[in-house]
């Protein structure tokens, strides 16, 4: 018997990949529409990013604080609609630190842009 491609798509895990990634793709759709048809806009966001970068940075250290202090609620919660194992739900929880570290390494390397400054102080 044929399965549906929902089904098969179910079946391998594949269906809340898709449906985040639409949920994305339906979220930074605005922005790429406005970045086509009206350019000057978009310089003029550009340009108030580099304009007020401490409100931003302020911002993006507080969204690393949020996840990592809500990460067990959010793994409790996920792991109960995913029907997982107690075992299972304790060893994300565990992960923590290892995503924070990561997360915290590409803040320092991406955003603050530490490398480069270090290259241009050597």
């Amino acid at each position: 018997m044929m399965r549906s491609f929902v089904d098969r798509l179910r079946f391998a895990g594949m269906h809340n990949l898709l449906q985040i990634a639409g949920v994305m793709l339906i979220t930074i759709l605005p922005v790429i529409l406005i970045c086509l048809y009206d350019p000057a806009f978009f310089n003029c966001i550009t340009q108030n990013i580099t304009l007020h970068p401490m409100p931003l940075r302020l911002f993006r250290w507080g969204m690393i604080l949020f996840f990592m202090f809500f990460w067990p609620y959010i793994v409790r919660k996920f792991g109960k609609h995913c029907d997982a194992s107690e075992g299972q739900i304790i060893g994300w929880q565990a992960e923590i630190f290892r995503i924070a570290m990561w997360v915290i390494i590409f803040e320092f390397l991406a955003c603050e842009n530490i490398l480069s400054k270090l290259i241009y102080l050597w």
